[in-house]
């Protein structure tokens, strides 16, 4: 019974050996953890910097966007008045057109008849 005792008071002892390593290994670890981690007053403080920095950017983009929409606006205009008074000079030589041809149709067969008459 002497040999279990010591048997298991060895046992025992590297039981707890291997405890007390993992137990240093652990403080290690959490020593680790709070030097490098961030805490919630961090967490919170970069939350405060990111909300800044993302409304600094976002009117950024919108004084960006909003250039962008006039200056196309501007151009829209100006290409849309060009198109305008191109279709205007077009209708004009259309109907210029249409009409020269309406009046010679009818003047020319007039015309041959005249001429045909007289000479």
């Amino acid at each position: 019974m002497s040999d279990e005792r010591e048997n298991s008071h060895a046992s025992m002892e590297s039981r707890v050996a291997r405890l007390e390593a993992d137990v240093a290994a652990i403080k290690i670890d959490v020593a680790v953890i709070k030097a490098n981690g961030a805490t919630k007053a961090d967490v919170a403080e970069l939350r405060s910097e990111m909300g800044t920095g993302f409304v600094a950017i976002r009117a950024d983009m919108e004084a960006g966007f909003a250039a962008i929409r006039s200056e196309f606006a501007a151009q829209y205009s100006d290409q849309r008045a060009d198109m305008r008074s191109d279709i205007s000079e077009a209708k004009s030589a259309i109907i210029l057109w249409t009409t020269g041809v309406v009046f010679i149709g009818h003047l020319l067969p007039e015309a041959i008849r005249f001429l045909a008459h007289y000479l």
